[in-house]
């Protein structure tokens, strides 16, 4: 299995050495949303300020907390830690931050971040091959990486390996079964064939190298039997399973499923399933929130 080295956009030095650090990570930011995705003036303005403010950090820390994660002395990998909001935001939650990081350019400046704070370490590597042991990560979070990594199930395997029995992993990526580039924001066949997808983006004046050199097209339906292929346990589907059983669940729907659980259960959560699944199909935005079961120790 060979694997790529380099992707221009996170490689790619863009800043002024005598700039202040949220200034370097701004020109980062503004750079690679300008540059390479050809996005707009404000678009780009408006993100770099997310990311130098640390509001996307603190927002996805409460996601994360909001499915029932709790960061305090949790040994924590960031897959892909970009520029570093997510793990500064989790260091300062008291998390002992492990982020994983190929792109350099990226890399130094989320580790700097993290120097700042006075917690945490970046590493330079591919979510393909984990420089970690087995059974040593408490939980595992990824915001939009899956579908910048060259093997999408080699990675879901390592994140497997090296989660501790109990653990669990939180995932978000782009469901490229829609019918929109969630990156230059441009809509886009399903799994267009690549070679037609940058003639496209050439027509509409964007530069195709970041298509070429950093998108993998993943589907909702292949990361989740990915991760069911890896031994991982949906738990979304243990939320549908405690609501069938929850005297709270009193509207007609919830009714009538719990009468054929009363007769079959598991025809209840397939219907329950099955809704959910073509729901979330074609859905440009996916997640998953999968746990390592206990008997894997």
């Amino acid at each position: 299995m060979q694997l790529r080295q380099t992707q221009t956009a996170y490689d790619a030095p863009r800043v002024v050495a005598d700039q202040d650090l949220d200034s370097r990570v701004q020109t980062a930011i503004y750079g690679y949303l300008r540059d390479d995705l050809g996005l707009s003036e404000a678009v780009a303005l408006a993100r770099s300020a997310e990311e130098t403010t640390g509001a996307i950090g603190v927002r996805r820390c409460e996601e994360c907390e909001l499915a029932g994660l709790n960061f305090q002395g949790a040994r924590v990998l960031e897959l892909g830690a970009g520029l570093g909001a997510v793990s500064v935001e989790m260091a300062r939650r008291h998390a002992r931050v492990i982020a994983i990081e190929p792109g350099a350019a990226w890399r130094k400046l989320a580790s700097d971040r993290l120097a700042r704070v006075g917690s945490g370490s970046v590493i330079g590597a591919l979510g393909e091959s984990l420089p970690l042991r087995d059974n040593s990560i408490d939980l595992i979070v990824s915001f939009q990486v899956l579908e910048h990594v060259q093997y999408p199930e080699k990675v879901i395997r390592e994140a497997f390996r090296v989660l501790k029995p109990g653990g669990y992993f939180l995932l978000t990526y782009e469901n490229y079964l829609s019918f929109w580039e969630p990156h230059y924001k441009v809509r886009w066949l399903p799994l267009l064939p690549k070679s037609i997808g940058a003639f496209y983006l050439s027509l509409l004046g964007r530069d195709p190298r970041f298509l070429k050199e950093s998108v993998t097209y993943t589907t909702f339906p292949f990361v989740r039997s990915a991760f069911f292929r890896a031994g991982f346990e949906c738990m979304r589907l243990d939320a549908i399973r405690k609501n069938l059983r929850s005297p709270l669940k009193t509207s007609l729907k919830w009714r009538a499923l719990k009468k054929i659980a009363q007769v079959h259960e598991p025809a209840a959560m397939w219907i329950v399933n099955a809704v959910d699944y073509i729901r979330r199909i074609t859905r440009t935005a996916a997640d998953e929130f999968m746990k390592k079961p206990l008997k894997s120790i």
